[in-house]
């Protein structure tokens, strides 16, 4: 029985132990939704995949779809990836804090082409751009506010629609920084009526 194998850039959101050596991982991708998949031996020292399957890490990923699920057979840390570029711990919890939402607010199954654009330009846009803690944290709600958007949970007031599509920017970020109040009653009344 052949297998189709499927190309995909995508962003991990968890990973945990399954097995002797291998790992499952959550994985928003941007052909196929949040799936769960698993990497077979990854959790041995011989493993090429391990420094690939990081969390937070940005990866193009070649999976197959078996009966047990879907299995990572390649995976290739991309270019723009946080987990390349220096280290730095406010820029990794304020992605890890996006990542995390968008676990919990995207259905499994099913390709969302536009909340793919939403988290990949914002994840690439925090990976190069140097920003104050202030701007950290706009960006952060900026963030939350267009996937939540993009899903349908959170409402654009005429004050916010210059931001709901706007490639990123650090001038987008600080205008976005005088209409925080607006956005961030939308994001709390959003997760409270979606009970998220």
């Amino acid at each position: 029985m052949s297998h189709w194998l499927y190309h995909t850039d995508g962003l991990i959101l968890a990973d945990w132990p399954s097995g002797a050596t291998g790992r499952r991982f959550d994985i928003f991708t941007d052909r196929l939704g949040l799936i769960a998949a698993q990497a077979i031996g990854v959790r041995e020292i011989k493993s090429k995949l391990r420094y690939h399957l990081q969390i937070l890490a940005a990866v193009q990923i070649s999976l197959v779809r078996g009966r047990g699920g879907w299995r990572i057979i390649y995976a290739d840390t991309s270019p723009f990836s946080l987990t390349r570029a220096k280290f730095n711990s406010a820029k990794s919890a304020a992605a890890a804090r996006c990542l995390k939402l968008l676990g919990r607010v995207v259905p499994a199954a099913g390709r969302r082409p536009r909340v793919w654009r939403e988290i990949s330009g914002a994840y690439q846009f925090l990976a190069r751009a140097g920003l104050t803690e202030a701007e950290l944290a706009d960006f952060e709600l900026l963030t939350i506010w267009r996937i939540l958007t993009a899903l349908g949970y959170g409402q654009v007031l005429p004050t916010l629609v210059p931001f709901a599509a706007a490639p990123w920017s650090k001038k987008l970020i600080i205008a976005f920084g005088l209409e925080r109040q607006a956005a961030l009653l939308i994001v709390e009344q959003a997760l409270y009526h979606s009970h998220l």
